[in-house]
């Protein structure tokens, strides 16, 4: 037998997760204010629909759809709405990896990658983690009773693979930028808000993109350049987005059926509103509606 000699390499670990402090998943009503907070651990705030303005250390940042912020240890911050109901996921971790700061302080724009990690991590924390996810005063993990001994690790080698692939995106882009600074930023930013709200405008109906193109005054190539940039999204896709937040809104208030809000909504039959509905929340209207009344958020 020939003994071979091998050389070990050593993998080191850029990203490690202490202890999760908090997991939730909120459904922010139009409005709405949270309590202004600071504490000694990370958090990590992504909205998963809608926009949200995000309050850290005296600045507002506006986070729209598949965007998202890290808190630094010991930052003042908040969470408020204004006229959109938003869907957001917020988890806390300790963590003493310096190169967490690399990403804090900044909008970050989560792109394909990094969202199919979150939706492993939202899945997991789901099915470890007792409900109700959108309890403020949360203040321990409560697992579940059948819970499989691989579960924490499972949700630590998730955190860690999602920073990781954060990092990533930041290193190959150059950094992403924090608030708009420059004149073009603010107002490339000042357009943006111009085409949602036209967006916004047109919820009720089956509006084409040239015409909302038209009446916001650009061009198609630019307002999908815009989303792109800002968004990391389509103009379609957002559109979309808008309208099931407001399906959202009327499911939770129960004074429609599903027919009539397909129908307010332009989708047609009940059928391709349940579809789209399931793409942009990965629930059925129905089992979005048994989830509302479980948690009693109105």
């Amino acid at each position: 037998m020939v003994y071979m000699q091998y050389e070990k390499t050593e993998l080191k670990k850029y990203i490690e997760i202490g202890q999760i402090v908090s997991f939730h998943y909120f459904e922010y009503v139009q409005n709405f204010c949270g309590t202004e907070e600071n504490h000694d651990f990370w958090e990590f705030v992504y909205v998963d629909s809608g926009e949200i303005l995000v309050y850290a250390d005296g600045e507002i940042l506006l986070l729209h759809s598949g965007q998202g912020y890290l808190h630094r240890p010991w930052e003042s911050h908040n969470v408020m709405t204004k006229k959109v109901f938003a869907s957001v996921m917020i988890f806390s971790f300790t963590s003493e990896s310096k190169y967490l700061s690399s990403l804090a302080g900044k909008i970050l724009p989560l792109y394909e990658e990094e969202q199919k990690e979150l939706a492993k991590l939202l899945q997991y924390g789901q099915e470890f983690i007792r409900p109700p996810y959108d309890d403020f005063s949360q203040k321990k993990i409560d697992w579940k009773d059948t819970l499989p001994f691989t579960a924490p690790q499972l949700i630590k080698n998730e955190m860690e693979l999602f920073f990781l692939l954060c990092i990533k995106q930041d290193q190959e882009v150059g950094g992403r930028k924090k608030l708009p600074g420059t004149t073009q930023e603010k107002k490339e930013e000042e357009n943006l808000m111009q085409m949602i709200r036209v967006l916004s405008e047109h919820l009720y109906e089956n509006v084409s993109l040239e015409q909302m193109a038209m009446e916001a005054a650009f061009s198609v190539s630019y307002m999908e350049k815009m989303f792109h940039k800002k968004l990391n999204t389509t103009v379609k896709d957002y559109y979309h987005r808008l309208k099931i937040e407001q399906a959202k809104k009327w499911i939770s208030e129960e004074n429609l059926t599903f027919t009539e809000i397909a129908e307010r909504l332009d989708y047609g039959t009940i059928h391709n509103f349940s579809r789209v509905f399931k793409k942009y929340t990965r629930m059925s209207p129905s089992s979005y509606q048994k989830t509302i009344k479980s948690r009693g958020l109105r």
